[in-house]
């Protein structure tokens, strides 16, 4: 199975948490292959040193960490969850209760 087609995520519930986690590599692969890192013709723009891998994966962190003043003072990881919240909301989904109105 290509990379195109896998899910490098992994999630899985264990002991009352959810546990995402995503290789290294992996996420390199994502910034390798992400369209932000293309340029027309040009091909790539960008790839992580092999020797700055760790200070690549902090910078991610760091983003993710980063308090986001446009949308009420979230973080950035907060961001994909409010989102897949709305489409909960919106749904009627039948694992919520639902406030009569």
């Amino acid at each position: 199975m290509s990379k195109e087609n896998e899910q490098l995520m992994k999630f899985r519930i264990e002991d009352n948490k959810l546990k995402m986690e995503i290789k290294i590599n992996d996420l390199i692969w994502l910034f390798k292959t992400s369209e932000a890192n293309f340029d027309g013709d040009e091909g790539q723009i960008a790839k992580v040193k092999k020797d700055k891998k760790e200070e690549f994966v902090q910078y991610i962190i760091n983003y993710l960490k980063d308090m986001n003043i446009d949308n009420e003072n979230i973080t950035n990881w907060v961001r994909p969850f409010e989102d897949c919240f709305y489409e909960i909301i919106e749904g009627y989904e039948d694992f919520c209760k639902y406030k009569e109105d």
